[in-house]
């Protein structure tokens, strides 16, 4: 026998299939119309398909985990009291899973036929290919299957609980950590879902609906339709956030560095001598812009999202948006980044994404024409564009119905890559509204000064010299040979802090670098007067320290330190360190010889190796990021030290230096590719999604493209190899079951 909240899920699965298409194939069904007025098209029957294809897997789930095939389908079982719940309603799924894959049928034909089509609705499109007549058979049959459901159901849930003793029912009835523990187990995540489950089998309870009485299930199948419709609506928010969101939307923000202990605090506080305008008032009664610059590498990305982060953040605005709701959302742009880190689209998007995950009932109201198509089809395919964001960010933030306080954190405003003076318009725009502020980052470049001069602000280069001091005594006092040096000698060794905070103008990069130098000299037993000349030597300038540095990689590494510079800088993006470490790998032909599954422990050295050869190599100008104090993962990113180390990697003088370091046969270009297509036979080892899938093949083949044009000769031995083990991991994806699913993702 069913326990009811199996019962309800399976039944749930088959109303949602029911009325999709029931829906979808109506006569009554009103036209769909897209913002730019068409109808439906070639990416609305792919749309379609997959919304089907889901529905239908959960059918075909439910049916072998938890039904009975029907008697008529070769299983010799008679019908009793007990699995009548599990006969009757794995016959009425059967049923569904026949129609559906009828229509999936129709709907590869219609794909195939009509990629260049519009239609006034799906049933015309249908009607291309079924009569009239079949279309009112499918509509009426899934009607019956319909009623067959509610009295089979509404059988089977009266029948449980008229048979379980009162201790049961209280179980039944009361959402505690068991049920919350059946609700995740039947997939069903949201509470409120489980909530709506019981509040079906309270009513039944409390009302005594019965099976052979109509009006009881007419009764009972109206709340049926309220939890379905529930959860429907809960799934396709969940899959409109998932499209919303992208690849690298929140890399830049962990891959910032944490604020070192006990710094920025004074931010909280009363400013000293009027240093910088109050910033809790302006979080608890402000308005308007919040400006923080300071120089280059001064710590403003850290600054950022220290502020972001912190509690009392929060605890501050919430004063200012009293009795209404406070969303909060984050940007960081990282012009050395993915267009989506450095553009409008990626600001609106990420934007939009994170508004709307805290308040996931405006997203019809943000987005009407899109969420209209969710709504009849089930998903919507069409690529995002920047006007389509552009609009929907305007009327989150015009406040049209919205009542709630918006406060956006923006950091790096330079690093946009297109006109500055549009990014200053958008803010100064947006928080022309009393609901809406936001705290913004930028160098002190003249736009800014100009967009902002009225605005609350303060200069962190002026700001961060107690900070820098606490930085330095902190990793200083860790080093016993300088706890030792200090110890002998006790007035020079405070002066050294203090040149340091002297030369350092306030720029915290400087600062990190000089203490990487002062931590190495300690290293090999430096005095406190061989410490004060190598603070003295480095220069005071951070390109001229850049080259200090590079004059210090190894002769016997150059060539080394050139590729890996090369590899960094024409991937684009930041690149895994598996993704480094394929791309770095000596063997010319490994990409098209290794097989998969790729050797686990010999892919781990590869990586573990590399990080290593990064910081003798490229002298800590390049480095790994581990997330969140991670150990080293494949996944860890490999990035510049700093935006201002890629500028200056990017001198035409630097540049060429590094490329006439580099050895004739080396291509980065190449050494892409074969990357891209290793990683795309790594995934065979591990749990992967579409996505990623997707996005590999799509930077395997631009590189297979940039290296044939810069070596002026296809690749045809690795785009058959390409070919090859994307045709292998589809195949693969699509026979893998959960069980194995999970054994790889623990593996």
């Amino acid at each position: 026998m069913l326990d009811p909240f199996t019962a309800l899920g399976v039944a749930g699965n088959i109303v949602q299939f029911v009325d999709f298409t029931a829906k979808l194939i109506s006569k009554g069904r009103e036209i769909y119309e897209s913002a730019e007025g068409a109808s439906v098209e070639h990416l609305d029957l792919e749309a379609i398909a997959n919304n089907l294809s889901q529905l239908t897997e959960r059918l075909q789930k439910d049916l072998q985990q938890h039904l009975l095939p029907p008697i008529d389908e070769g299983v010799p079982l008679s019908e009793t009291k007990e699995n009548r719940a599990e006969l009757q309603l794995g016959s009425i799924n059967s049923k569904c899973s026949r129609e559906a894959d009828a229509l999936l049928s129709i709907l590869r034909g219609l794909k195939v036929d009509g990629e260049h089509k519009k239609w006034k609705s799906f049933r015309l499109a249908l009607m291309t290919v079924w009569k009239e007549d079949q279309i009112k058979g499918v509509v009426s049959r899934l009607s019956e299957y319909r009623k067959d459901l509610d009295t089979e159901l509404l059988f089977s849930l009266r029948t449980t609980l008229d048979a379980s003793s009162q201790q049961q029912l209280e179980s039944f009835l009361k959402l505690d950590n068991n049920t919350k523990g059946i609700a995740k187990e039947l997939g069903m995540i949201r509470q409120e879902n489980k909530r709506s489950q019981q509040e079906v089998l309270q009513a039944i309870k409390e009302c005594q609906w019965q099976s052979y009485n109509r009006e009881h299930v007419a009764m009972f199948s109206l709340t049926m339709d309220h939890v379905v419709e529930e959860e429907r609506i809960a799934a396709l928010r969940a899959k409109f956030l998932h499209r919303l969101s992208f690849l690298a939307m929140t890399d830049r923000e962990e891959e910032i560095a944490e604020a070192h202990q006990a710094t920025f605090r004074w931010l909280y506080t009363a400013p000293e001598n009027q240093l910088w305008d109050n910033f809790t008032d302006w979080l608890k009664k402000g308005d308007g812009v919040y400006w923080v610059t300071g120089k280059a590498s001064s710590g403003k990305s850290t600054l950022m999202k220290y502020i972001y982060q912190n509690d009392a953040t929060l605890q501050l605005l919430r004063v200012w948006a009293g009795k209404l709701p406070l969303i909060t959302a984050s940007y960081y742009f990282w012009n050395p980044g993915t267009p989506m880190q450095k553009s409008q689209m990626g600001l609106f998007q990420s934007l939009l994404y994170e508004c709307l995950s805290q308040c996931q009932n405006l997203i019809p109201q943000i987005f009407p024409y899109r969420w209209r198509s969710y709504d009849i089809f089930g998903d919507d395919l069409r690529p995002w564009t920047r006007t389509e964001l552009m609009q929907a960010f305007n009327r989150l933030v015009e406040q049209d119905g919205v009542s709630a306080k918006f406060c956006f954190f923006i950091d790096g405003l330079d690093e946009f890559d297109g006109d500055h003076g549009t990014i200053v318009d958008l803010f100064k725009r947006v928080v022309s509204s009393s609901s809406v502020k936001a705290c913004v980052s930028s160098r002190p470049l003249l736009v800014f000064e100009d967009g902002f001069q009225l605005s609350a602000k303060l200069r962190l280069h002026n700001l961060t010299g107690k900070d820098i001091k606490l930085y330095i005594n902190n990793q200083l006092e860790q080093n016993e040979r300088f706890i030792a040096l200090k110890k002998r000698e006790p007035k020079l060794a405070p002066h050294l802090v203090t040149e340091i905070v002297d030369k350092s103008a306030g720029v915290f990069l400087w600062v990190t670098l000089v203490v990487r130098s002062l931590l190495k000299g300690l290293q090999n037993s430096d005095r406190i007067s061989d410490l004060q000349r190598r603070l003295k030597e480095l220069p005071a300038d951070l390109e001229d320290l850049y080259q200090v540095i590079m004059r210090k990689i190894e002769p016997f590494y150059e060539q080394q330190a050139s590729h890996l510079f090369q590899i960094v800088h024409n991937a684009g993006r930041p690149l895994s360190i598996l993704g480094v470490s394929f791309a770095d790998e000596e063997v010319g032909n490994f990409a098209l010889s290794a097989r998969m599954p790729l050797d686990k422990d010999d892919i781990t050295f590869k990586y573990q190796e590399t990080a290593r050869r990064l910081n003798s190599r490229c002298m800590g100008l390049i480095e790994v990021r581990c997330n969140r104090g991670s150990d080293l993962l494949p996944s860890s990113k490999v990035d510049y030290l700093h935006r201002t180390v890629k500028d200056f990697l990017d001198r035409p003088d630097i540049w060429q230096r590094i490329l006439s370091q580099s050895s004739q046969e080396f291509n980065a270009n190449t050494a892409l590719m074969q990357s891209y297509l290793l990683q795309l036979k790594w995934q065979y080892s591990n749990f992967y999604n579409e996505d990623t899938l997707i996005f590999l093949s799509g930077q395997f083949m631009e590189f297979a493209g940039r290296a044939g044009e810069s070596l002026g000769v296809t690749q045809p031995s690795y785009v058959d190899e390409f070919y090859k083990t994307a045709t292998e991991l589809w195949q693969a994806k699509r026979e893998t079951t959960p069980r194995r699913k999970a054994a790889l993702q623990v593996g």
